[in-house]
């Protein structure tokens, strides 16, 4: 299973809100899974946190998900 920063749409309560999650890939590279709530970009040391920072950049050139369509997978949350 693989893994990458994600930007991922959300809807509660008719409103609309985007964040950067990480989206969890099974072996063809199809999206199952995600984390339950968006993540901060993390380092321990300041170059591992540019590291990071560019990692959800990259996010942002990829097509957005849609955080429904993890709903109901036995993945969802880990």
């Amino acid at each position: 299973m693989s893994w990458n920063y994600r930007v991922i749409k959300r809807n509660s309560d008719g409103n609309e809100w985007y964040g950067i999650y990480e989206v969890y890939y099974d072996d063809s590279g199809r999206p199952i899974a995600c984390t339950e709530t968006p993540v901060n970009p993390f380092g321990e040391t300041f170059d591992e946190l540019a590291s990071d920072l560019q990692y959800f950049t990259a996010a942002m050139a990829e097509p957005v998900l849609d955080f429904d369509q993890f709903v109901g997978s036995p993945e969802k949350g880990l």
